[in-house]
């Protein structure tokens, strides 16, 4: 008997976040791209942030993008990288990482 696996339909409903008291709206892409080059070696975070900035309107991809930029802005790579864990836990509906106590001691 051969395992039967059925592809689950992509969630492109979109997906509301907040930074810093303004609303941004997440377009859902295809994760498999970003995915399959980080399995590849592609260790640098660009394709994650691509997918990211392509799931945005311009505008608040202009937005993002300055205060990244702005030296005297707050906002860095690692609360960007936050949401994007977020928004990937909401697209497959499941935690991206288990949670402490669930895994049995080896």
């Amino acid at each position: 008997m051969s395992l039967e696996y059925t592809t689950a339909k992509n969630r492109k409903n979109p997906i509301p976040f907040m930074i810093d008291g303004r609303e941004f709206v997440f377009t859902p892409k295809k994760l498999a791209g970003p995915v399959l080059r980080m399995l590849d070696g592609d260790n640098n975070v660009g394709g994650v942030l691509d997918w990211f900035a392509e799931g945005l309107t311009p505008e608040d991809e202009d937005f993002l993008s300055k205060r990244l930029a702005d030296e005297e802005d707050e906002l860095d790579i690692d609360t960007i990288l936050e949401i994007v864990e977020g928004l990937i836990e909401q697209m497959v509906g499941r935690p991206t990482k288990s949670r402490r106590g669930l895994r049995r001691s080896r």
